[in-house]
């Protein structure tokens, strides 16, 4: 209740001073400090009130959409691991040392803050959530979440739309990373909807930049002839390499979301982190203006988006099937 009262008395302060000219220095005393910690994301990416990327843009545009503009109404303070994400566990206690009022955060980000404090504020933004929060219905606790989907569900669906798109695949490799490959619940879910569609799988564990030429040593050498990748923070980071890869062995492509197609991938099925960020955006105004996150549901995607570059289909040889363009939401030229 303490802490709730102080993120009250924060914002009432801020709203009575939030004046034209009002000192910059002085207003931040009293601003709640809100803190986005990203896994892979580069400083750079992060900074300024129009972030280059696009998901810490959606979030701010999406805070910003509901009154709590960043230096007037609230401080975003913006971290990434870079994709070190053994640094997480450190990034965490600096925010918290330094005082924040709520962590905003992804997958592994987010379980390093529910694993460093039991009073803060965390709004996680994580594919199944079970793992950080009691229900789904009631969170309980200091976490709750919104979520791209449970975990496994949406593989088999994009299994599918790459056997559509590529009728002759019949051996995938799945780039992951040794967390996922661990996961039992999402190696069998993976491996279950491969079964389905007569698929042999091959796995290809990725946890650094440095291992991904062995990576796809392992794809060449058991033959695969299609990829699909996971949402991991080495994959994130090196999306470009992944795609050109794919491109030159002329293998076809699925992805968790556009990101990767508009990184040259051949086609991506999911929610997307900018609408992610955009409904973190929201719970965090919420629990700002004085919401339990106990007694925040988990917001759980209601539509996913089909992305192909048509331009990849083309330099490996793929037309989009009638099936295919009958449900593609957006075209990269």
């Amino acid at each position: 209740m303490g802490h709730r009262r102080r993120l009250l008395c924060a914002l009432a302060g801020t709203l009575a001073s939030g004046m034209p000219g009002h000192a910059q220095a002085g207003a931040d005393a009293r601003l709640p400090r809100v803190a986005l910690l990203f896994n892979s994301l580069s400083p750079e990416d992060m900074a300024g009130p129009e972030p280059a990327d696009a998901s810490v843009r959606a979030f701010v545009h999406g805070l910003r959409d509901l009154g709590m503009v960043d230096g007037r109404d609230v401080v975003i303070v913006r971290r990434s691991a870079v994709g070190r994400l053994e640094r997480l566990p450190e990034l965490v206690r600096e925010l918290l040392h330094e005082g924040v009022d709520l962590i905003v955060a992804p997958g592994a980000a987010a379980v390093a803050a529910a694993e460093a404090t039991g009073q803060v504020p965390i709004v996680a933004m994580v594919d199944d959530p079970g793992t950080l929060v009691a229900s789904l219905a009631r969170p309980g606790g200091n976490v709750t979440a919104v979520s791209v989907e449970a975990a496994g569900l949406l593989d088999g669906k994009r299994l599918q739309l790459l056997k559509e798109m590529a009728p002759a695949v019949s051996r995938v490799a799945l780039i992951t990373d040794s967390v996922a490959a661990k996961d039992r619940r999402t190696s069998v879910e993976f491996e279950r909807a491969a079964r389905a569609l007569g698929l042999d799988m091959v796995w290809a564990v990725v946890d650094s930049p440095a291992q991904f030429e062995a990576a796809f040593e392992i794809v060449l050498r058991a033959r695969a002839n299609a990829i699909a990748v996971a949402d991991t923070s080495p994959n994130v980071l090196q999306r470009r390499r992944i795609a050109a890869f794919a491109i030159d062995h002329r293998l076809p492509s699925v992805y968790p979301y556009r990101e990767f197609v508009d990184a040259g991938g051949l086609m991506s099925y999911g929610s997307g982190w900018p609408d992610l960020c955009r409904r973190a955006a929201a719970y965090t105004a919420k629990i700002l203006r004085g919401a339990r996150p106990s007694e925040l549901p988990v917001d759980q995607a209601t539509r996913y988006e089909l992305v192909i570059n048509l331009k990849t289909a083309r330099a490996i040889g793929l037309a989009p099937p009638a099936s295919i363009r009958l449900r593609v939401d957006e075209v990269i030229e």
